[in-house]
């Protein structure tokens, strides 16, 4: 019984297989033809140099698949202003204001037929515009939508859609002025950022320079470093020095395939430690413009060195005061202070390294922070470290512990393979006169 189960459902599923393959997805019994971009919908005319702009109008056969369209499907069109005075009768659409025609000497209709051609299920309906006469009219029509109305009338094959809607459409014409942007600005200027690695070769930045209705063609984008606009968009910053930045000036666009780019190199050793740069780039371009605020870029620019990263710490703390030893994880970031030293907190919430001796519930040794120098050997395995007391913190209970130092005879190094520090320190409590030790065990593994 069980064995005739089991071949019966293998036959099943069998079957079930064949006929997933073999199965063929129908057309609907009705194609239509209809506009995309029904109602009311945004085209830009571009106000480019040759005074003409062309854009199209999708038209669309919806319900049958490209391949099995065998035949062209011619479709006609016309302007119609009635859709026009139909949309400002209806008085659910007037809270958007009311709609103008866009006059017929602004624009050039090439025919009043496309094609879709077989093996194709859509078309685009070629429309010319006369820029200056577009401007003329929107400047005699300020805050009104100015409309080209156009609707679908016939079709050679399939059905006009039965959607009235989805037949019309109605074009708000505005006039732009071409110009080119910085792609990372894409939604508005973002702020890039660098942090160099101090000795480091590899800093060089590419950034894509799009266009927005420039015609394709050739057009030399010419990039500066500009102080004005730092001080209009980021005032009171310092820039980067002139010899910390080798930037390519030039770059030619094409088209949104082969587009312009924004080529600099960074030298670190021109910095200084602790201090943020402003990195301003404006473009230009004698044909047409970068656009206003994203054509600007800006980059902060920061040393750190090699040793400034995430680390996992784990550490085995003992309190004298106590005869006590605990063990605990930690989370620690390490920050730059000068090209071969970086700072991290040494006591962290909740150990009894963060506590007095009288009370281990207090945190007077909370978030204290110690400053680490690197000396290379010739032992990459065993690089020397050296402890440097923080003394300048603001806020005075975030320096060094009094009486800090590495433990006697036991090792603190840095092995630069394994990015990982080995570290031994201790500190004495002086609340209330204890002179007890502190002793931490701790090893930092970079993340």
């Amino acid at each position: 019984m069980k064995k005739t189960l089991i071949m019966t459902m293998m036959a099943s599923l069998s079957l079930f297989a064949v006929s997933c393959q073999e199965q063929n997805w129908g057309d609907n019994a009705n194609p239509e033809v209809f506009i995309p971009r029904h109602g009311i919908t945004n085209a830009t005319v571009w106000d480019v140099t040759s005074g003409t702009f062309d854009t199209y109008l999708g038209v669309y056969c919806g319900g049958v698949r490209p391949e099995n369209q065998q035949n062209t499907i011619d479709v006609t069109y016309a302007v119609d202003n009635s859709i026009v005075d139909v949309y400002n009768a209806d008085i659910t659409q007037q809270y958007s204001g009311s709609v103008v025609v866009l006059p017929a000497d602004c624009y050039t209709l090439s025919s009043s037929t496309v094609t879709i051609p077989a093996g194709s299920v859509d078309t685009q309906i070629p429309i010319k515009f006369n820029v200056a006469a577009v401007k003329a009219a929107l400047e005699a029509n300020p805050g009104k939508k100015v409309v080209i109305p156009i609707k679908l009338t016939g079709t050679s094959l399939y059905n006009i859609s039965a959607d009235k809607a989805y037949a019309e459409c109605m074009m708000d014409i505005n006039v732009s002025e071409p110009n080119f942007y910085f792609f990372c600005n894409n939604y508005g200027i973002i702020t890039q950022a660098a942090k160099l690695i101090y000795g480091s070769k590899d800093n060089n930045y590419k950034f894509d320079v799009m266009a927005n209705g420039v015609p394709d063609g050739n057009y030399t984008i010419n990039f500066k470093i500009d102080q004005d606009a730092l001080d209009a968009f980021y005032p009171g910053n310092e820039i980067i020095p002139a010899d910390a930045v080798v930037l390519n000036p030039q770059s030619t666009y094409k088209d949104k395939v082969n587009h312009a780019m924004l080529e600099f190199q960074l030298i670190p050793e021109k910095l200084e430690f602790f201090k943020t740069y402003y990195l301003p780039v404006t473009m230009t371009c004698s044909e047409y413009a970068g656009e206003e605020t994203v054509g600007n870029f800006f980059m902060t620019v920061e040393m750190k060195n090699e040793f400034e990263k995430s680390y996992s710490s784990n550490l085995s703390v003992y309190s004298e005061a106590t005869d006590r030893t605990r063990a605990y994880s930690a989370k620690k970031n390490a920050v730059t202070y000068a090209s071969d030293i970086f700072e991290i907190n040494i006591a962290t919430n909740n150990t009894i390294a963060g506590a007095k001796a009288t009370s281990l519930t207090a945190t007077t040794y909370n978030n204290r922070y110690i400053r680490i120098k690197v000396i290379p050997t010739a032992d990459k395995n065993h690089y020397d470290i050296e402890y440097v007391p923080v003394t300048d913190k603001s806020n005075k209970k975030q320096n060094t512990m009094d009486f800090f130092e590495a433990v006697p005879d036991a090792e603190n190094y840095y092995d630069w393979n394994l990015e990982k520090f080995v570290l031994n320190y201790r500190w004495k409590h002086i609340e209330k006169k204890d002179t007890s030790w502190v002793v931490v065990n701790e090893v930092l593994q970079a993340n």
